[in-house]
């Protein structure tokens, strides 16, 4: 083999790289608010007043957080008023902080507690009625 690459060298193919500029930029924290209001305008529109979204690509889209499903429950609830919440096991807490974009309210749980109850306890604070599920 020549260890050459359309006529150059290896070598001299990679210095003549040079930094590709990215054409998006990156998404901000006023769009991810944004998103949120969005959502509450759509809840208001279909006479819903929350919506939960579990982890996966619906929770980033909406706060930033790259989340992947697992068993323990990591979600965030988005009511007509106030700042989201966002449900997630105690332990992760560090994580979480890094990764929110948002500000939310957190309601952390112990691996001896049942989020779920959490979930029903925030959706009784904020007078909320009717609950929307991300279908994803």
């Amino acid at each position: 083999m020549s260890g050459q690459i359309g006529g150059s060298s290896l070598a001299a193919a990679m210095d003549s790289l040079v930094p590709f500029e990215p054409r998006a930029k990156p998404i901000g924290d006023t769009e991810y608010r944004q998103r949120t209001e969005r959502a509450r305008a759509l809840l208001r529109q279909h006479g819903g007043n929350a919506l939960l979204l579990t982890a996966g690509a619906s929770l980033r889209y909406f706060s930033g957080i790259p989340w992947g499903a697992s068993e323990r429950l990591v979600a965030m609830l988005i009511t007509l008023d106030g700042d989201p919440l966002v449900f997630c096991p105690a332990f992760e807490k560090g994580s979480l902080d890094h990764a929110l974009r948002i500000p939310a309210g957190l309601r952390l749980w112990e691996e001896h507690e049942d989020p779920q109850a959490l979930v029903a306890a925030a959706l009784a604070e904020r007078h909320a009625d009717s609950l929307a599920l991300d279908p994803a």
